[in-house]
């Protein structure tokens, strides 16, 4: 589960077009940071495996305490903020992740006339791209901690079942 259908088209995107590693992970949308509890009481009653990952900015955070204090701990090892996987992240959202030389090449790709980075466009960029099933040729920087992104929640998903 992530925040919301900006981080969900952007891993989508980093999983399917661009490192397509070889067990990909099926992601939910929220609709933003604290609302994830529904999801989270359905997929828990219903057995389901399934981990949390929300921004480390102070929203994150925060509501990462909540959920973890609103169901008594029992879902604690399944919530993450970007800090947990790499301390540099701290205070990071997933665009942050990137690149800003790629932030503004995935942008470009279809607002051409662009010159600075503009967080609407760059995610409305995303998702055309993804749908188009078009790959912008990323820095190793961005593909490294994307990889390594993914390769933490894979993990995390596999201990938690």
């Amino acid at each position: 589960m992530v925040e919301g259908k900006n981080d969900f088209y952007t891993l989508n995107y980093l999983q399917e077009i661009i490192i397509k590693p070889e067990q990909k992970i099926a992601l939910l949308p929220g609709t933003g940071s604290g609302s994830l509890d529904t999801a989270i009481r359905l997929y828990y009653a219903w057995g389901r495996n399934f981990i949390v990952l929300l921004d480390s900015d102070a929203e994150g955070r925060k509501q990462k305490i909540r959920y973890k204090d609103g169901f008594n701990g029992i879902i604690q090892d399944r919530l993450f903020v970007l800090e947990d996987v790499d301390n540099s992240w701290s205070n990071c959202t997933m665009e942050k992740i990137f690149d800003s030389n790629d932030l503004l090449k995935i942008q470009k790709s279809v607002f051409a006339g662009t010159q600075n980075f503009d967080k609407k466009q760059f995610n409305i960029a995303i998702q055309e791209n993804l749908a188009k099933r078009v790959a912008i040729p990323l820095s190793n920087t961005t593909i490294e901690k994307f990889k390594r992104l993914l390769d933490f929640l894979t993990k995390s998903l596999a201990k938690s079942s």
